[in-house]
């Protein structure tokens, strides 16, 4: 690694979510800068969770409560997710889930979508359920990429039920921003045909 890349990482997603707990590898001056600047800022943090994060990594004990237990537990939030959109969702709805692999969060991909991704963040947020626009996950994108406005990333963080009827509000939401949006096509359609018949 070069001397000016550091590599950061968190294990917030590692199984210590609250704890706020990170690493920083690089350069040993500039790793003493960072430290100084994270003391400051977190003089009365807590250490309990660096403290299980210092034991899980010398022990090895990380690797395998990744694999043996946080990821097959965020596999099977993403599974009911996906089942709950599957019984929800129109079948002629254009829908993808990326695939998922242990991950905190997923992500739903919706063809087409006839508008922003943000809008449809704020129509959910009305009917109680949060995500995350894409949008704001392709930093420096030179291209206009229609993708990046037709996602969202949905946490898995929630209850089984929680999942379950925020899936079936979403569809719902989602059904109709699709409906509404054939039916203002076919009305200009409408339009342009009797304009050109007159």
């Amino acid at each position: 690694m070069g001397e000016n890349i550091v590599h950061c990482m968190s294990l917030s997603k590692a199984g210590l979510p609250g704890e706020r707990v990170g690493i920083a590898i690089g350069d040993q001056r500039i790793i003493q800068v960072l430290e100084a600047f994270q003391t400051n800022i977190c003089i009365h943090s807590g250490r309990y969770g660096q403290a299980i994060a210092a034991q899980a990594i010398q022990s090895g004990a990380l690797a395998e409560i990744s694999t043996q237990v946080i990821r097959p537990y965020y596999q099977a939030k993403l599974a009911l997710l996906q089942s709950s959109l599957d019984q929800q969702m129109p079948q002629d709805l254009p829908w993808f889930l990326h695939q998922g692999e242990g991950a905190i969060f997923a992500w739903l991909w919706l063809q087409d979508l006839p508008l922003s991704d943000w809008e449809l963040y704020q129509q959910l947020k009305q009917v109680g359920v949060i995500v995350v626009p894409g949008h704001s996950f392709f930093p420096g994108l030179q291209e206009d990429w229609p993708h990046q406005r037709q996602c969202l990333r949905i946490s898995l963080t929630a209850t089984d039920a929680q999942i379950v009827v925020a899936m079936e509000r979403l569809a719902r939401v989602i059904t109709q921003v699709y409906q509404s949006s054939e039916a203002s096509t076919m009305d200009s359609e409408s339009v342009v045909f009797n304009s050109g018949t007159e």
